[in-house]
């Protein structure tokens, strides 16, 4: 939650530095219309600089969403119109025979589930859902997310303080932009190849399993 916080004070540093007149006129508007001591201006930069951080944010992760309908589009298209291999890939079976071992002993010791009763239907749909990877594993690095974000924020400051658009402010914007979508690209292609699924998959089992009691033996000594 706090890497939300900079994109949006970059934000604010950008306009404070680029447009002071700006920001000195707002200011002098909160104190005189409510009375806003020093500390609480600080506090309202904060809540604010976490409010546009986070908006921005939000945009990244729509544009990791488009990116990866985009690069399905483009496996559909060279696959379907050169190579002429079938829609879809299949799951990696290796990856999955591993994901299968420790969901047995996951489903034996968390939840007590006999595993006589599972049949092929109910460990395809446990495939599917049983322990979710973490946003992280999804979206990918935060820090990546957070500096892209910055880069978009960069861009909209020159909005409000002409004296940012020169070539130094807007190329270092475009790098935080070009890396992030670099990134964004990479993940699009991970999310979409059968095997780093798995092993997606496989790693929020062992998170999971982490957090289960291990069995002992009478004498004490773990099995």
């Amino acid at each position: 939650m706090l890497f939300a916080l900079l994109p949006g004070i970059f934000f604010e540093i950008s306009i404070l530095l680029g447009n002071p007149a700006l920001i000195c006129d707002l200011v002098a508007r909160a104190q005189d219309g409510f009375g806003l001591g020093h500390y609480a201006m600080l506090g309202l930069a904060l809540v604010l600089a976490f409010i546009i951080g986070n908006a921005f944010m939000l945009l990244v992760i729509l544009i990791q969403r488009l990116l990866g309908y985009l690069y399905r589009l483009r496996a559909f298209l060279w696959d379907q119109l050169f190579q002429k291999r079938p829609l879809g890939q299949p799951p990696d079976e290796d990856a999955r025979k591993c994901w299968a071992l420790l969901a047995r002993r996951l489903l034996q010791d968390q939840y007590g589930i006999e595993l006589e009763d599972i049949g092929q239907d109910e460990w395809n749909v446990l495939y599917l859902t049983l322990v979710t990877p973490t946003m992280m594993d999804v979206r990918g690095n935060i820090l990546m997310i957070a500096s892209e974000a910055m880069g978009w924020c960069g861009l909209t400051a020159t909005l409000f303080a002409h004296a940012l658009w020169n070539r130094y402010y807007v190329a270092f914007s475009v790098l935080l932009i070009a890396a992030g979508l670099l990134h964004d690209w990479h993940m699009a292609g991970n999310l979409n190849n059968p095997r780093f699924l798995g092993f997606l998959k496989i790693r929020a089992l062992l998170r999971e399993y982490r957090k289960t009691p291990k069995p002992h033996r009478k004498d004490g000594v773990p099995d």
